[in-house]
């Protein structure tokens, strides 16, 4: 007959370190992707504007994120949707000759140009366009009009030109934004959900190696009081 060289307690005591061992590392990955998160700036302009006639400059930015940002004009729901939609100029409500989307003389109040400069060269003009693409939330409208393959590390300043009287949607505090955009900004939400996923079941196993050698000392040292 053969026995155990290991008594029963000692064996306990190292499923029970090893679990705390994993607790341990869960927490410190966690720490790790939380870290990650804060630190990437998925938003490198957000100020507010006046969308009448006038000129914006930002200050130089440096994205840590390499990836498409969407250049846009937010503005709260304070019209109805048909309405808002008309003066930014989105979706169907584009400035075309006939207006098929019943805009009648609500017209697009949306006329801009802007300017990329990337350490103090021009990357890209645009011309002057009402053209923009729609985004739609609970409690904005956007009006999407450049999409900007941004490196990070690199130093860029953005300039936009608003050519129009925009007043009407003044009342409503528009805001200039620059943002990690659609499908970039979906592979960090899918890569943060993945992570803490990773990180969930890692404690769920430390939990549960530290329960196994855990309770059985416990119960030792109870019966021995």
């Amino acid at each position: 007959m053969t026995t155990d060289s290991k008594p029963r307690g000692s064996r306990d005591r190292v499923v029970l370190r090893n679990g705390l061992l994993v607790l341990a590392a869960a927490a410190v990955a966690f720490g790790v992707l939380v870290a990650w998160l804060s630190l990437r700036k998925d938003i490198l302009i957000d100020a507010p504007i006046s969308l009448v006639r006038g000129h914006f400059a930002s200050a130089p930015f440096t994205p840590n994120v390499t990836g498409h940002y969407s250049l846009q004009i937010e503005v709260p729901r304070k019209f109805p949707d048909a309405v808002a939609n008309c003066l930014l100029g989105v979706s169907g409500a584009r400035m075309m000759d006939n207006y098929p989307d019943g805009c009648g003389r609500t017209r697009s109040v949306v006329l801009v140009a802007w300017m990329l400069r990337g350490n103090g060269n021009i990357i890209v003009r645009s011309a002057t366009t009402q053209r923009c693409s729609g985004g739609w939330s609970a409690d904005s409208i956007d009006c999407i009009f450049a999409l900007l393959s941004l490196s990070s590390g690199k130093t860029y300043s953005l300039s936009v030109d608003f050519q129009t009287d925009g007043r009407r949607l003044d009342v409503t505090n528009p805001r200039l934004q620059l943002q990690l955009a659609g499908m970039d900004y979906e592979e960090e939400v899918i890569m943060a959900q993945l992570g803490g996923m990773l990180c969930m079941l890692v404690v769920f196993v430390g939990f549960v190696m530290a329960a196994m050698g855990g309770l059985p000392l416990l119960i030792h040292r109870l019966r021995r009081q």
